[in-house]
């Protein structure tokens, strides 16, 4: 296996590197060819060893395992339950119902409510209104856009190509042809005549006949009887009383009290807004007419005036409790007795009588006669001449060529070149906006409306409900029920399960292992030798 790796080594290094395919024939003229063509006088043809890789098909035996499924047949024995009906008596308790009627006495509360009018003061805070004159302020922002320009650093990578050189090593194959004797042993076969004696048995048949004896079950019927109980219905009818309630309307009227009231139109006065008034001012130090009675005002100023207060209207709920007379129902309990008519079925047990017949298998012994063959072997003497060979070995000796490759390394040197990216930093110019906002100041006037609190005592009246318990006492009337245990007898049928014994074939598999030879192809690879003419550069004067 390592000699098969090696030598596809060897052949990947041909195929990549054409200059070791030269080393190979123990000539180094692949650096002269290049002067042949300046110097076509001195430049000899000549003819060199190659080789090249082949791959050839082989074909190998293998084998697999193969598991091959037989099929297979059985007798199981096993037990088969048939189901078979029975009956069987029996005993059980019924309990019947037996009603009683009961009557007590129950004591209970009755609450009575009982209405009181009654007054409080309450305090409560009224709202009034006032107006201010204010002035509020404020600050917006305004955006203002400048154009800037900034200085942006960028990179660009520019190709700057290196060369360098490779030193690698080369394994290169030389073969060597050997010779070697190689013993072997050679089979002959010697003719020999042989004779046989043996003893055959020869089959003879005979007809016999024998008595068998062998039992038959003749089927014998009985007739039987039997008893068995049954139960009989038998109707009665029957009477009995029921008590029952029944529940009698009572009219009756009763004084109640109903809340009432009614609205009342109330007014109240607001004070009036404050307001700015112009008022004349009135220079008493001016010049006054003889004529004129009174001085005419020079000048009018702004005065805080509060306006007339304003009347207004408003609805309050006045409370009144009056009182009515209601027609009312009350339902009086009396108890009753209705005799109400009813069937009972009851089971009387009678004994019958059955018949029926039984089949009982009688055994009988009988005789039959039976004619068999009996195989008789007689022996008889044979004998055969035969040829038989006898293998005598020899001992031979032959020379065989074989081939043996060394591998030599070889040091060579691969110049490539190489890419290298170098980066270099730029600036460019870039212009932006930029948003800046101005504060600005504004304000106005605005009327403020403030509710200011003032304290006010009023009079409420209402109902307050108290109940009065009150103690009362009624008959009632109930009923019990009682159960009476009754014993009684019934036919129950049943289920019982009977073994029987039988036969069935059960299938199966019985798997077999076999190996089964298959054919692979494979690739042996193979080294073959075949001339290249080369020129080679002989030198000047030779």
């Amino acid at each position: 296996m390592k000699r098969f790796f090696g030598l596809l080594l060897v052949a990947v290094c041909l195929f990549i590197h054409p200059d070791a395919q030269a080393g190979f024939a123990g000539i180094g003229v692949s650096h002269l060819s290049p002067q042949c063509s300046d110097y076509a006088d001195h430049c000899q043809k000549m003819t060199r060893i190659a080789r090249k890789l082949v791959f050839e098909n082989q074909k190998v035996v293998r084998y697999r395992t193969v598991y091959e499924k037989i099929p297979t047949a059985r007798k199981v024995a096993f037990c088969q339950y048939i189901p078979e009906t029975r009956t069987r008596q029996v005993r059980y308790t019924v309990h019947r119902p037996v009603w009683e009627t009961h009557v007590k006495t129950v004591a209970y509360d009755v609450r009575k409510p009982v209405w009181e009018t009654r007054t409080k003061q309450v305090p409560y805070i009224a709202y009034v209104p006032h107006y201010e004159e204010r002035i509020r302020t404020w600050t917006e922002h305004q955006p203002v856009y400048e154009t800037k320009t900034k200085q942006v650093p960028y990179t660009v990578c520019r190709p700057i190509w290196e060369t360098r050189e490779h030193t690698y090593t080369v394994n290169r194959v030389v073969s060597e042809v050997h010779q070697k004797t190689v013993p072997y042993t050679v089979c002959r076969a010697v003719p020999i005549q042989r004779t046989q004696t043996w003893i055959e048995h020869k089959p003879v048949y005979e007809t016999r006949t024998k008595q068998v004896p062998y039992t038959v079950n003749r089927p014998h019927w009985e007739l039987r009887e039997r008893e068995y109980t049954t139960h009989r219905p038998v109707t009665e009818l029957r009477t009995k009383e029921i008590p029952y309630t029944v529940r009698i309307p009572v009219p009756y009227q009763k004084t109640i009290q109903v809340k009432s009231g009614r609205w009342e139109r109330q007014s109240y006065q607001v004070p009036g807004p404050m307001v700015y008034k112009r008022v004349p001012v009135v220079d008493p130090c001016a010049a006054v007419e003889p004529c004129a009675e009174t001085a005419k005002p020079t000048k009018f100023e702004l005065v805080k005036v509060q306006s007339p207060p304003v009347t207004c209207f408003r609805n309050v709920w006045v409370p009144e409790i009056r009182e009515r007379v209601v027609n009312c129902v009350k339902y009086v309990t009396e108890q009753r007795v209705r005799t109400v008519q009813y069937s009972v079925t009851r089971l009387e047990p009678e004994i019958r009588v059955q018949q029926y017949r039984v089949c009982r298998m009688v055994p009988e012994q009988r005789v039959r006669t039976v004619t068999y063959q009996v195989c008789v072997k007689v022996p008889v003497e044979r004998t055969r001449t035969y040829t038989d060979y006898e293998h005598i070995t020899e001992e031979r000796h032959k020379t065989v060529s074989y081939r043996v490759c060394r591998v030599e390394p070889e040091h060579r040197v691969c110049t490539y070149r190489v890419k290298r990216m170098v980066p270099e930093t730029h600036m460019r110019t870039v212009s932006y906006r930029v948003c800046r906002m101005v504060s600005v100041e504004r304000s106005e006037p605005y009327r403020v409306r403030i509710m200011v609190p003032e304290e006010r005592i009023k009079t409420v009246r209402y109902q307050v409900c108290r109940e009065v318990i009150e103690q009362r006492t009624k008959e009632v009337t109930y009923r019990t029920c009682r159960l009476v245990p009754h014993e009684e007898i019934r036919q129950v049928r049943y289920t019982v399960l009977k073994p029987v014994v039988r036969e069935r074939t059960v299938h199966g598999y019985r798997i077999e292992a076999k190996r089964v030879p298959y054919t692979v192809t494979r690739k042996v690879p193979k080294i073959v030798f075949y001339e290249v003419p080369v020129q080679v550069y002989s030198g000047c004067g030779r």
